[in-house]
């Protein structure tokens, strides 16, 4: 892990060779003008929640406004693209998205960026897992009780579009339990969630701080998350891995990650001031309301997540036989 390090420092300090001779001086002043946080899924989910929490407790921090541009389309390749185009000086960032790095590389037969080569990892910022829900008059009371109704009936599931990682967690599911479902994608879980309630769908997979606010409502009943544990806001609801008949887990990560080239300096000061901000307990507290947990990995520890996700995620995609143009 070391020399990775060390490799992946080497490789930023060559890309930042290639820059202007006066970039020394500008990582020390650094920031001098706002910064742009992309964010690449819809307003209302959770990359846009964790960025606009991240962003005001940054500007704050850094004495500049960090501004949160929602650059959606594609499944977030749009967004995740022109960053990895952007120049490499601490002005446009991205928040990371497990399914834009792990999921559409084998998705999508073209796609604007490496996820392993286009991106200087800076920091970890949440983990949160999904959580399987379905309408109050559903007569599935827990995930085993869903799986034998499935096996009755053909039930169908909602997902914010082709690929994303609640498509992921029901194709993963129907595998595991060996049922079949018919899915229905939306342009984001939040239109999926809406016609759960109007009666529409029989189960989605959102979000744990997209679906809390709903799930307090009554609106909705959850069955089980996918996190190997049980998170604070849904204490009562188990996980998949209680049950007996889909036992699996899914992790939904989001991290903050720069373009190419982006000199340590600025990887390194970005880095201290998020972790800085998910170590205070207003922080903490904010994520744990969310269902989601502090996820301070290092620029190593991501990419080595990235490399590990791409594995286990390309032949469940495979297997699906989607394929997006």
């Amino acid at each position: 892990m070391k020399s990775n390090h060390r490799r992946t420092l080497l490789k930023a300090g060559v890309a930042a060779a290639a820059l202007p001779a006066s970039l020394p001086g500008f990582a020390q002043t650094w920031p001098a003008k706002p910064i742009i946080l992309v964010a690449s899924q819809a307003p209302g989910g959770t990359t846009d929640i964790l960025a606009r929490s991240v962003a005001e407790r940054l500007t704050a921090r850094l004495g500049q406004s960090v501004i949160v541009e929602n650059r959606v389309g594609a499944g977030g390749n749009i967004g995740t693209g022109q960053v990895a185009q952007a120049a490499p000086d601490g002005y446009t960032l991205l928040i990371g998205y497990v399914g834009t790095f792990a999921i559409n590389p084998s998705l999508y037969p073209k796609i604007p960026f490496d996820p392993v080569d286009s991106f200087q990892n800076i920091v970890g910022l949440a983990d949160t897992p999904l959580v399987m829900v379905v309408r109050t008059d559903s007569p599935a009371n827990t995930l085993d009780e869903f799986v034998a109704l499935a096996k009755t009936k053909m039930l169908n599931y909602g997902s914010a579009g082709n690929g994303t990682m609640n498509h992921m967690a029901g194709e993963l599911l129907k595998q595991t339990s060996k049922i079949n479902m018919t899915h229905v994608p939306y342009k984001g879980v939040a239109a999926s969630v809406t016609d759960l309630i109007g009666g529409q769908l029989d189960m989605v997979f959102a979000s744990a701080p997209s679906i809390v606010g709903h799930l307090k409502g009554a609106r909705l009943k959850a069955l089980a998350v996918t996190s190997p544990a049980r998170i604070k806001p849904l204490p009562d609801v188990p996980t998949m891995q209680e049950s007996k008949t889909a036992q699996m887990s899914v992790s939904t990560w989001y991290s903050i990650i720069g373009p190419k080239g982006l000199p340590p300096a600025i990887t390194q000061r970005i880095n201290t001031e998020v972790v800085a901000i998910l170590n205070t307990p207003e922080m903490r507290d904010r994520l744990d309301a969310l269902g989601a947990v502090p996820w301070t990995l290092g620029p190593d520890q991501l990419l080595a997540t990235i490399k590990a996700d791409l594995a286990r995620w390309t032949p469940i995609v495979k297997a699906t036989g989607i394929k997006i143009d």
